[in-house]
């Protein structure tokens, strides 16, 4: 949800932004946008189960025919914004462990960064896939979004250790978001001294995300108050 209100913001600045889905657990922005996994006017022999953007981008780098004419082909645009493009994520657990790597990662930054002016990656919070540790690593600006609960506490100082210490990401590119804040949340001092960190942005809870959750659907926000959350964060 945030990912996707994040690039549509954007794009609603007249911003020419690429959605990359990189949660290669959980990809579903497709599913939120109501997209197909596959640009209609691309022909692939990819089995079913493994037909989404970015493994017809991965296949291109394989065959070494990825150029930015195919690139812009493969992408799929969000028909209620033109300036927002779309990269669907595989969840094939295969493709994840024996073919996604940072190599082919690199190849589709280098060329997209060339063509958007911002791209914005969502990534499943795992410690243990690639995809994750590649995105903190390249990424100008991480936000980590977090829930004001003692677990979520703990397991962000385990988190930052990590990231800091094992994968070298600079910590202070980080920008925290406490997210669905609500009257049980602790008090954001609290979490703060704790953390010894700033909380940047906080988003308030939402009964449309338990709506959104049980129909599969993202909550696009269309309100001026919501949409004045993300235009603070932009």
């Amino acid at each position: 949800t945030f990912a996707v209100n994040l690039a549509l913001s954007l794009a609603n600045e007249n911003k020419k932004v690429l959605l990359i889905d990189l949660d290669t657990i959980n990809a579903n922005i497709d599913k939120f946008l109501d997209l197909p996994l596959i640009n209609k006017n691309i022909i692939t022999n990819l089995d079913d189960d493994k037909k989404c953007t970015l493994n017809y981008i991965i296949d291109c780098i394989q065959k070494d025919i990825l150029d930015f004419e195919i690139l812009l082909k493969s992408v799929i645009e969000y028909s209620k914004n033109r300036n927002l493009s779309i990269v669907t994520g595989n969840t094939s657990m295969y493709i994840c462990q024996n073919v996604l790597c940072e190599n082919y990662y690199n190849e589709i930054l280098k060329k997209a960064s060339q063509i958007y002016d911002y791209i914005v990656i969502d990534t499943s919070s795992s410690l243990f896939l690639d995809s994750t540790k590649w995105a903190l690593q390249n990424a100008n600006i991480i936000y980590y979004l977090f829930e004001g609960t003692y677990k979520d506490i703990v397991n962000i100082k385990k988190s930052f250790n990590i990231y800091e210490k094992i994968w070298n990401v600079c910590l202070t590119n980080i920008q925290l978001v406490l997210n669905k804040v609500s009257r049980y949340t602790l008090s954001e001092n609290t979490i703060e001294n704790i953390l010894n960190l700033n909380i940047n942005y906080r988003l308030n809870y939402n009964d449309k995300y338990i709506e959104a959750l049980n129909n599969g659907i993202p909550i696009i926000y269309e309100s001026n108050i919501e949409k004045s959350k993300y235009q603070q964060i932009i």
